[in-house]
């Protein structure tokens, strides 16, 4: 029997936009009533806004997954990319320890866990955080990208484990006909497997909420809104966050039930 491995991963870091919150505890309250286990990504700031909204509810939850650090603040100018521009190597590292320690401390404080992974927001690829990780115990690398790439399967680089450029990553898509096209990407990769194989499925928490990205709103071609004029992002209506909810668990549900497949 093939051993198939499912990788479900969100990027949860919209610390805007309030009805992410709740996307976030649909996805939880969903993955719940399912048994399914997943990776959580989350920014520094987007921990601490939970913490202040007094969101108890979804911070409760997370003890039921893995949970992965997403940098400080994400998009906010400079990011990572911008002020490590013109730094080499060792420096570069030191800079980003400083600017990132908060944000790993915060997710490692309130959530009470340590983080088992690290991804980049966007395509924000550094090679000066891979020392700085693997010095606080973070030993793998877990994103869609494929910015550095070993044949789209796993790698090992700057002495972590890349879960990034695979030829198994593939999400469903919420349109006409997307839950039989998911499932058929999904037979696809059993059908095609050796003995083992990784399926990398990943979202960002705020899409299902959302019409748009909180930061594109706020910080897209170098803008760097001020704090106190921060615009949250369209949202949908509840029901139709309620619809893709459980439209993906839905797809997860059929996924689990394939012989040799397993949530890790």
């Amino acid at each position: 029997m093939k051993n198939i491995k499912v990788l479900l991963w969100y990027d949860v870091e919209d610390f805007i936009t309030p009805e992410a919150d709740d996307a976030l505890l649909a996805l939880l309250d969903m993955m719940h009533e399912l048994g399914s286990r997943s990776s959580l990504k989350i920014v520094g700031e987007k921990i601490r806004v939970l913490q202040q909204r007094g969101r108890s509810d979804i911070i409760t939850r997370l003890a039921d997954h893995e949970i992965g650090y997403h940098t400080e603040s994400h998009s906010i100018h400079p990011t990572q990319l911008e002020y490590l521009k013109d730094m080499g190597f060792a420096k570069g590292a030191e800079e980003w320890e400083r600017n990132e320690k908060k944000g790993f401390e915060s997710v490692q404080s309130l959530t009470g866990q340590f983080p088992a992974c690290y991804g980049q927001p966007g395509g924000s690829w550094v090679p000066q955080a891979f020392p700085v990780l693997k010095k606080w115990g973070i030993h793998t690398y877990l994103d869609s990208h494929d910015l550095i790439s070993v044949e789209e399967k796993p790698f090992w680089y700057g002495g972590l484990l890349n879960l990034t450029h695979l030829w198994s990553t593939m999400r469903l898509e919420f349109v006409d006909g997307g839950l039989g096209a998911a499932q058929k990407e999904f037979d696809s990769f059993c059908e095609r497997a050796e003995a083992f194989q990784l399926v990398s499925i990943y979202y960002h928490a705020c899409e299902f909420a959302c019409t748009e990205f909180w930061d594109g709103v706020n910080f897209n071609k170098g803008r760097n809104t001020p704090r106190n004029q921060w615009r949250p992002a369209k949202v949908r209506s509840k029901e139709e966050m309620k619809r893709r909810v459980a439209l993906l668990g839905r797809f997860l549900r059929y996924t689990m039930q394939k012989p040799g497949v397993e949530y890790i």
